[in-house]
């Protein structure tokens, strides 16, 4: 009976410990938002509050708890085939979830189970977010002071900032398309776009050689843009089109705005295009950006579109991209590059991968 106890309460704990961390990994370990700006608040509720009275309820019968248990195993797992974003077991996952267990174990062979038996539940997971939190604080500004040394390192390095509800992505990838033909160009990976993100990229990836680094930067919530901008400061930025994705992250389109705009906090900004959706008062460096466009026209052939009395082509589909291109070709023109070879780079141009894209069948 001891030892089904011990395993119970292990395997519980563990449980408790992997809703948490799904949802803490999801807000960017930020616990006021898992608490307080959850689009699901209900979960909570369901997956930890009552599954935890539940096991404490019947914890002095050993047949039960092992139920509860395996039961509340049944239901994550359920819950979260549901998921698209799974839980990944990132070393910071992997250093917390041994402190769980370790605390969990330590507590149960202190007999703290018998004595405050919801406290041998609780306890393990209080202390394990308390050690890891502090672990990784520390660790993190190990990583934030590397990465801030080697930028300093590259003090001729132009840095580009890139935000947007949509295509901030593809307007990334088109940027360092058009800019290679000039310069040493690096791009965050894929969608990279978090501060821990870009400090890890900075780190391991970024050449010592690079002339302009692109940055993406995405956001959860207000604050996460402000984050990056104050640490690489671009000296161009780019905020593209804005509209309601993640809104139930933020609660409001005019929280997204704002998020976006944090963009333009840079110490070193001397140029910045804004997306007409924003609705900005332009003002000397910062300009907005989208009724230049005209022509539009997209086919399976390419998009074609006017800009500034120039006439543009590429070999990428959707009227949509016209906006992306637009604005990486005012980042190229601001970087001096010529006319044609930014048309020359256009004609090479290749679709983002997992966007919108030809397909020949046979």
């Amino acid at each position: 009976m001891e030892l089904l106890n011990i395993l119970s309460n292990t395997l519980f704990v563990l449980a408790l410990g992997f809703y948490f961390m799904t949802n803490m990994q999801w807000y960017s370990y930020k616990l006021n938002r898992v608490l307080f700006h959850h689009t699901k608040t209900w979960w909570h509720l369901v997956y930890f509050l009552i599954p935890l009275f539940l096991y404490f309820a019947v914890s002095h019968e050993s047949n039960f708890s092992i139920l509860v248990t395996l039961g509340y195993i049944v239901m994550l797992y359920m819950w979260r085939k549901e998921q698209d974003k799974p839980l990944v077991f990132t070393g910071r996952v992997k250093r917390f979830f041994a402190s769980l267990l370790f605390f969990t174990l330590f507590l149960v062979m202190m007999n703290f189970i018998f004595q405050f038996k919801i406290l041998a539940v609780v306890t393990p997971l209080i202390l394990a977010y308390a050690t890891s939190s502090m672990m990784e604080a520390m660790l993190f500004r190990g990583f934030e002071m590397k990465a801030e040394k080697k930028l300093n390192s590259m003090p001729n390095m132009v840095v580009v900032g890139v935000t947007a509800s949509y295509g901030k992505t593809s307007i990334k990838n088109y940027i360092a398309h058009i800019l290679s033909a000039k310069y040493n160009v690096y791009a965050t990976p894929r969608s990279v776009n978090t501060f821990g993100g870009v400090l890890k990229d900075i780190n391991d990836d970024l050449p010592s050689d690079t002339e302009v680094y692109v940055v993406e930067m995405g956001a959860r919530g207000e604050g996460d843009i402000m984050e990056i901008t104050k640490f690489v400061n671009p000296h161009l930025a780019v905020v593209g089109k804005i509209g309601p994705a993640h809104i139930e992250y933020f609660g409001s389109l005019e929280k997204i705005r704002n998020t976006k705009m944090e963009i333009l906090s840079s110490e070193r900004l001397k140029e910045a295009w804004v997306h007409d959706s924003a609705m900005l008062s332009p003002i000397s460096h910062v300009h907005t950006f989208g009724r230049e466009l005209s022509g539009i026209k997209a086919t399976l052939d390419g998009l074609h579109f006017e800009m500034d009395n120039e006439l543009y082509h590429a070999n990428i589909l959707g009227s949509f991209n016209a906006m992306n291109l637009g604005l990486s070709i005012k980042i190229a023109k601001a970087l001096d590059m010529d006319e044609e070879d930014i048309k020359k780079q256009l004609n090479s141009l290749k679709p983002t991968p997992h966007r919108l894209q030809r397909m020949d069948a046979g």
